[in-house]
């Protein structure tokens, strides 16, 4: 029988003894960030820039970016913030504030301000377990009784930093002896790497107790 405890926090509720409960900035790799707060020209040609209506199912639809933006814009947004293949977007500002997408690709674009961006610390956490982990119901719900109202839905940076989520202990361990499994069969306790994804990701789409 699986021994569970309180996990403390109201959105959560119980979870498996050994799995830790963190704010998530301790699995980041850098604070939450976010693109340009000014509007550029939109050009016919050049950088892609993309905005909330862009972030749908998990991934990044480059057909419904805004437009593109000159090489000049560009290089001022990399002043902040270079995109990367793995980090997590999600849209803290607008009707689908919550609503997260993952870089799967390696060419250049850039972002504005309407999303924040997650970048895990993948000595902490893989990318992809924090990819399921801010989509779960308990971190929704933190969301949604985080976000505040204007004219819009809004949520901030700081605010998303301090949002708890919960990790199985085995992920850390996976971690631990991660350098073991790139030459060998990806299996954890005879489980495989993808069999155990799988149960991680039904675990994280519960219903909170």
């Amino acid at each position: 029988m699986r021994v569970m405890k309180d996990s403390g926090v109201e959105y959560i509720g119980l979870v498996p003894s050994n799995w830790s409960i963190l704010k998530t900035i301790y699995v980041l790799d850098m604070p939450i960030t976010d693109g340009p707060h000014t509007t550029p020209e939109l050009l016919d040609s050049g950088i892609p820039f993309i905005s909330a209506e862009a972030i749908s199912t998990g991934k990044i639809d480059f057909n419904h970016m805004r437009g593109y933006v000159s090489e000049d814009f560009y290089r001022i947004c990399c002043l902040k913030y270079i995109p990367r293949k793995n980090d997590i977007y999600m849209v803290k500002s607008g009707a689908t504030t919550g609503r997260v997408a993952m870089v799967e690709i390696d060419e250049t674009f850039t972002i504005w301000s309407p999303l924040a961006v997650f970048r895990a610390n993948e000595n902490k956490v893989l990318s992809r377990f924090l990819f399921y982990s801010i989509q779960s119901p308990s971190y929704t719900r933190q969301v949604e009784h985080g976000w505040s109202f204007g004219t819009q839905q809004n949520i901030g940076m700081r605010v998303l930093e301090r949002l708890k989520i919960c990790l199985p202990t085995i992920v850390m361990c996976f971690l631990l002896w991660r350098p073991a499994f790139v030459c060998a069969p990806v299996t954890f306790g005879g489980t495989s790497w993808r069999s155990f994804l799988i149960r991680y990701r039904r675990w994280m789409s519960r219903t909170p107790s």
